[in-house]
């Protein structure tokens, strides 16, 4: 029986004809040189278009870097903010690239904690609390990896209203799964709130996610000039540039192919199946994502007959048992957060749930048994 990967965070659509036509104009006319670590400029532009269309931001092409992939314009925006000791505020879950990156730059990591209860999203309070003099960076993800919360505009504007008004802080939002929403809703961007919250914001996303692009690299930041211009140096000195070939590629996505690619009704279909399949699971805590392409699943130790600490073996006992790859171990802040991938062909999505619930009331069956038995011993 095969493994089925719920795991990798990448979207089961395909690039867009037009990246692709694009792309081979490209390597026709010879553009395969080194380009400047900025990002050529159709790109820079056609970004700057989208973001003004799409999320109501008003950024000047000189403001904005292209990277290759998201990931790296994360990194390079965190490079020109971040020192040893500077603290960067981080909800929790998070996605777990973050983690690595800010202690690489030898920055203190302010974790806070999110529930069920608030939607697994950062609060006013919480976020005012944690603020100090060295809070240099608040890092936030809307729709958000790995639980799918999508901060609305007044949730947005209470967190803004606290950086503004209370540090000196940056807010760095990325903004990668920005299409993928769901139920209507929309997922409004940090910097539309004013020009006051834009000068302090550096929005990130990318075509990897919308416009199934992952394997292209071509990530992009927009933010105020100081912070984009060391970003950028930081870039060059990393990796000169993008790949020229990809970034006409990622042109073609944004100029060509329609806004819908990503085809937002099969992934709510998806979603719905997702959820619907883990909200009856044992032992389980889940929200219903409002964006993105994950499941999120926390772990109630207590309910699984399982010790603090022995979260990352139950991950690995239940999903070998059930030939299922799931993300895991302490990426996303805390062992008891794990993610499933629901944006996969709906047979595999089906299978890979099946496995894991029978997989999951096996365990929690075996384990409840032995703390009956340990007790009364």
């Amino acid at each position: 029986m095969d493994t089925i990967d719920l795991a990798t965070g990448v979207p089961d659509i395909g690039s867009p004809p037009s990246a692709a036509a694009a792309a081979t104009e490209a390597i026709n006319r010879g553009d395969t040189r080194y380009v400047g670590a900025a990002g050529i400029a159709p790109l820079r532009e056609a970004v700057s278009r989208s973001l003004l269309e799409e999320r109501g931001l008003s950024y000047e092409p000189s403001q904005i870097m292209v990277t290759a992939g998201a990931k790296l314009s994360v990194f390079c925006v965190l490079s020109a903010l971040v020192g040893p000791g500077s603290a960067v505020v981080l909800p929790v879950p998070h996605y777990g690239g973050y983690r690595g990156q800010i202690e690489r730059l030898g920055g203190r990591i302010v974790g806070l904690g999110t529930t069920p209860d608030t939607g697994y999203k950062l609060t006013r309070a919480q976020l005012r609390d944690a603020l100090d003099d060295d809070t240099r960076v608040v890092l936030l993800n809307s729709p958000a990896n790995p639980s799918g919360a999508v901060y609305s505009a007044d949730e947005l504007a209470g967190l803004a209203d606290v950086v503004v008004n209370h540090s000196s802080a940056t807010i760095v939002s990325d903004e990668i799964y920005a299409r993928f929403v769901y139920d209507g809703r929309p997922a409004p961007s940090l910097g539309s709130l004013g020009p006051e919250v834009l000068a302090r914001t550096v929005t990130i996303d990318g075509v990897s996610k919308a416009y199934g692009m992952t394997g292209w690299r071509v990530g992009y930041a927009a933010g105020p000039r100081a912070v984009i211009d060391v970003a950028r140096r930081v870039h060059a000195g990393l990796c000169n540039c993008a790949p020229s070939i990809s970034q006409w590629a990622a042109w073609g996505a944004l100029t060509g192919a329609p806004r819908d690619h990503h085809d937002p009704r099969r992934h709510q279909e998806l979603r719905d199946l997702s959820h619907a399949v883990v909200d009856r699971w044992r032992g389980i805590r889940t929200v219903r994502p409002s964006g993105a392409i994950y499941q999120l699943i926390e772990l109630v130790p207590e309910e699984l007959g399982i010790a603090t600490g022995e979260e990352a073996s139950f991950f690995e006992s239940w999903t070998s048992r059930a030939r299922v790859s799931v993300a895991h171990d302490n990426r996303f802040g805390a062992p008891v957060f794990g993610r499933l991938t629901f944006s996969v062909p709906r047979p595999e999505l089906e299978e890979g749930l099946r496995r894991l619930s029978v997989a999951l009331e096996q365990l929690a069956d075996t384990n409840q048994l032995s703390a009956r038995r340990g007790t009364a011993r």
